[in-house]
């Protein structure tokens, strides 16, 4: 069980702060008690979930190494193309929703390969691509901004390692970072 204050990886939704613990009655159902979530990068959000339910959807974030050691794997990661646009689609809506960073990360850099080879030849991402590859970039750009205590947009300069930073842990050390 999580308490108040903890922060969270949250599905689709990214990494979210709980605000709040409490009884709420939605739909005319009986009241059920809910975990009230903040995204960290959306404050003008705000994401319900029954407490007890929906157990896969949350996973705990990353830490400094986690994530150091994910980025030193990118380029040896395989991409995972499927060319039927349906079967695809599927995958990589189950990617998103399960939130393996892994396979995030092989989602994206599959995405960025395709787009590339269709710029080739004068074509554009199909709009569901589009919105995958996007929706797998803010997730995973999320939850690196807040360990690595940056803003999402500059994620890609630090995976890229054209960016140095210090980052506080949560224990109150500070660590010199330098994408790697």
């Amino acid at each position: 069980m999580f308490s108040i204050n903890d922060c969270i990886v949250y599905a689709r939704t990214g990494v979210c702060k709980i605000v709040d613990i409490r009884k709420e009655k939605f739909g005319g159902h009986e009241n059920m008690t809910y975990y009230v979530m903040q995204p960290v990068h959306s404050k003008q959000s705000v994401v319900y979930s029954p407490v007890g339910r929906n157990l896969e959807k949350f996973r705990e974030i990353m830490t400094i190494d986690e994530v150091n050691d994910l980025i030193r794997a990118m380029p040896d990661e395989k991409t995972i193309w499927i060319v039927n646009d349906q079967d695809r689609n599927e995958k990589f809506s189950e990617i998103l929703k399960e939130g393996s960073q892994r396979d995030l990360v092989k989602l994206i850099k599959t995405m960025y390969f395709h787009r590339d080879n269709q710029l080739l030849i004068g074509k554009r991402l199909h709009v569901s691509d589009e919105r995958i590859m996007k929706d797998a970039e803010r997730i995973l750009y999320d939850e690196f901004a807040y360990v690595l205590n940056i803003k999402p947009d500059e994620v890609l300069l630090f995976i890229s390692g054209d960016l140095d930073l210090t980052a506080a842990q949560g224990n109150g050390e500070a660590k010199t970072l330098k994408a790697v």
